[in-house]
């Protein structure tokens, strides 16, 4: 028996939006319960900002699924015509990126390389979280490498890819810089009312920015005539075992 999953972009586009939105109301609500005083450990669930969470534990998934779909489209390259092979070493090196940035959503390994940047480079104001110095970088390298890559894309998927990645980077990045700012600037606590809606708005627009280079990778599939279709063979029931 078989068992056949279609992954067509526009319906997993609401349902990846409708998720964020659930998260990210679930994290308003731990806003207003810790300000009235019902603080709680299981509130922690809720916080987008915490690493055992289920905000978190979603970003995780949206990224290795997106790390998947790049290595079927790495692969689905590699198989056509010739002239098409180049692009698999490319889809395939950013299959690499997104399993790193899976299992640095899941570990904070960012966390252990700003606590060795910070000592070393004194960073304050807006480089406060050092972290954000050398993914800069590297976000800067994935835009020079993939830049010509990008322009042999349909259009519409160019600038879906686009879109998604300047709203991930300025998520993570940019609104990561302006926490900095805020701490070590402003003198705003970790746990002030603005750094907790900065945290919000930054992991939402993480989780959104993920979201939507998922859905443009499930249109780019859709134009050669059919949306991925994810096939699970189960074993038949009904007939003996020997």
């Amino acid at each position: 028996m078989q068992a056949t999953l279609r992954l067509e972009s526009r319906s997993t586009w609401r349902f990846l939006l409708l998720t964020s939105g659930l998260l990210s109301l679930g994290h308003v609500v731990k806003m207003a319960l810790v300000y009235f005083g019902h603080d709680s450990g299981i509130l922690t669930l809720l916080d987008l900002n915490e690493e055992r969470s289920i905000g978190t534990f979603y970003s995780v998934v949206e990224l290795v699924s997106c790390a998947a779909t790049l290595f079927v489209l790495g692969f689905a390259a590699h198989r056509r015509e010739a002239r098409w092979r180049g692009d698999a070493i490319w889809w395939l090196g950013l299959c690499v990126v997104f399993v790193y940035l899976g299992a640095d959503e899941g570990l904070s390994l960012h966390e252990v390389l700003m606590y060795h940047l910070q000592k070393k480079l004194h960073a304050s104001g807006v480089l406060y979280y050092a972290w954000v110095i050398p993914y800069a970088g590297l976000a800067l390298a994935v835009v020079l490498l993939y830049s010509r890559f990008l322009l042999r894309l349909p259009r519409g998927i160019a600038i879906r890819f686009v879109i998604a990645g300047a709203v991930y980077v300025g998520g993570a990045l940019g609104l990561e810089m302006f926490a900095g700012y805020l701490v070590k600037t402003r003198g705003y606590s970790e746990t002030s009312f603005p750094l907790e809606v900065e945290y919000l708005v930054e992991e939402t627009m993480e989780m959104l920015g993920a979201a939507y280079f998922l859905t443009a990778m499930l249109r780019y599939i859709e134009l050669g005539g059919q949306p991925l279709q994810l096939t699970l063979t189960l074993p038949d029931s009904t007939q003996p075992r020997r």
